[in-house]
């Protein structure tokens, strides 16, 4: 079975369903039905900040009944040493954070609307926008 890693502004797409996006990411995520998607620690925190800020809890109440849907990945010391090599590169701390954890994960794609990160590795990240 796949593994695809959702980049944090694909979840807020889904979540809040964004006019444009969430109709496209709905029938991408339907056309991989069979695979198993997954986020990290780094998307929850990345995607509450506002609810919480905003004291919306019907709105923290969505994103963490979508979060516990999905396999929340953990950021471990080896996570953050290979996400130095993304830095490198160029790529800014919680994209490399992401992708590094992807990596980790074994992740068979990188889903985000990031043309930037599209461009890293274009049979890997995939920009489904």
């Amino acid at each position: 079975m796949p593994t695809i890693y959702l980049d944090s502004c694909l979840v807020i797409y889904l979540v809040e369903k964004h006019p444009e996006y969430y109709p496209k990411l709905l029938q991408k995520i339907e056309q991989h039905a069979d695979s198993n998607f997954v986020v990290s620690s780094l998307t929850a925190l990345e995607v509450m900040v506002k609810p919480k800020k905003d004291n919306n809890a019907e709105l923290i109440a969505r994103y963490q009944s979508f979060l516990d849907q999905f396999q929340v990945a953990g950021i471990n010391d080896s996570v953050m040493l290979s996400a130095i090599d993304y830095r490198l590169v160029g790529i800014k701390t919680p994209d490399a954070i992401h992708l590094a954890c992807a990596n980790h994960l074994g992740c068979d794609q990188f889903w985000t609307n990031d043309n930037r990160l599209a461009q890293v590795d274009k049979d890997w990240i995939v920009n489904v926008c």
